[in-house]
């Protein structure tokens, strides 16, 4: 069925996105103290129907999206071409709302650095297996 590598692999990537899963959840049952926390974090610039419709959003992009990602790497080489599409754009995704979350919660402080090392730490992984799911090691 699987040799030993891609079974570590798909380990690994149920391990990696297993954040974004809890994530996702935690959104949709704390979502009105998210949009709020957003909401002072970005100084009240934005209205809250589009604060509500961008964490809607990040939730369908961290629940569908890891399952999206870790069908394709589960599928290896017979991935569908379709499939292989969206998990691409999928880890795009993935990469930029990193970045903008880790403009808009975690810049980078001396005092502090870890939780933006940490998300940039987070990049590289997906870099990573976005990488590796367009190679033929799967």
């Amino acid at each position: 069925m699987f040799d030993k590598i891609h079974f570590i692999i798909i380990l690994s990537t149920i391990l990696f996105f297993t954040m974004f899963m809890y994530s996702g959840i935690d959104k949709i049952k704390y979502f009105n103290d998210k949009v709020n926390t957003l909401n002072i974090k970005l100084d009240s610039k934005f209205p809250i129907k589009l604060l509500n419709f961008g964490m809607g959003c990040v939730i369908v992009l961290e629940i569908i999206g890891t399952l999206i990602i870790l069908s394709r790497i589960i599928m290896g080489k017979n991935s569908p071409p379709l499939l292989n599409t969206f998990s691409n754009i999928t880890f795009i995704l993935f990469i930029l709302f990193l970045i903008v979350v880790t403009l808009i919660y975690h810049p980078f402080s001396s005092k502090k650095p870890i939780p933006f090392l940490s998300n940039c730490t987070t990049i590289a992984g997906i870099i990573f297996l976005f990488i590796l799911s367009n190679s033929n090691l799967i």
